[in-house]
């Protein structure tokens, strides 16, 4: 049977201690998680231990198991199917209980809880008689804390995730930038050259002046896309070919469009002129 040790008393103090300096200097919550779970084991005496993180829809985000590596897998298969079955079809909430698999054991699972809010579970094995019960002051005192950390929202993971996210954005911006730059100015004289030409449309067979609107609509479309380009928030990319991919503008997230006056060149008509010299 595996006791805690005897120092026990100080390895929780320095748990709770250094868990809520961690959160307070701002350490990533599954680094302080983790840090935590590994000293509740040695200060609890148990073989083996896990912490399941979730979403607001109690989704598994992320799940640590610590301890010694022979009982990791009998900690990973108690949690997927136990607890997992007490949680999600019996809404239970506090665990303690012994088993018999291969010997004879102590388990608990506790939630980490903050204002009816759940934000994961903490729970623990240790093998022999010795009953997980008598720890629940403590258990409950870091499941406390760690609910605290947790609801902080600051992961390593989603910080990673949102840096990403930020830095691909950035680079569709300055690409698109790059694009207005270089594109808008041959552009406007492509607009501007078709448009002239379509005001004498009449002139044109009808096949010449479907191919000038067909490239005035392609113009458009391209000022469309830089545009949009510039206004992306969120990208979402797709895969374009074997080993390439592309920003797909349709799934992506963009911000509001700035309202300003149409772009498109003015063209004066020559009767216009004519007339005005006339005056």
């Amino acid at each position: 049977m595996k006791e805690p040790p005897e120092n026990s008393s100080r390895l929780r103090y320095s748990l709770l201690a250094e868990a809520s300096i961690d959160a307070a200097k701002g350490v990533s919550s599954d680094q302080i998680v983790n840090k935590s779970l590994d000293k509740a084991i040695e200060a609890i005496g148990l073989v083996t231990g896990s912490v399941r993180v979730v979403d607001d829809k109690g989704k598994l985000l992320f799940m640590h198991i610590s301890g010694r590596n022979e009982f990791s897998e009998m900690m990973r298969q108690v949690e997927e199917k136990m607890l997992a079955t007490l949680r999600d079809d019996y809404a239970v909430g506090n665990v303690f209980l012994t088993f018999e698999k291969d010997g004879h054991y102590s388990l608990f699972s506790y939630p980490l809880k903050v204002e009816g809010k759940v934000y994961g579970t903490i729970s623990g094995i240790t093998p022999g008689e010795r009953s997980l019960s008598s720890e629940e002051d403590f258990i409950q005192a870091i499941s406390a804390v760690l609910a605290l950390v947790l609801s902080r929202g600051k992961t390593s993971e989603a910080s990673s995730t949102s840096d990403i996210v930020k830095a691909r954005s950035e680079a569709v911006v300055e690409t698109a930038v790059t694009i207005n730059h270089e594109v808008n100015n041959p552009l406007t004289a492509v607009l501007g050259n078709i448009q002239l030409l379509l005001l004498n449309a009449d002139e044109y067979s009808p096949e010449t002046r479907a191919k000038l609107k067909a490239v005035e609509e392609s113009a458009l479309k391209i000022k469309e896309v830089t545009q949009n380009l510039m206004r992306v928030i969120e990208p979402s990319v797709v895969e374009y070919t074997t080993g390439l991919k592309m920003v797909d503008l349709t799934k992506s997230r963009l911000g509001e469009a700035k309202e300003e006056e149409e772009q498109k060149p003015k063209v004066n008509n020559p009767e216009d002129e004519d007339k005005d010299i006339e005056d």
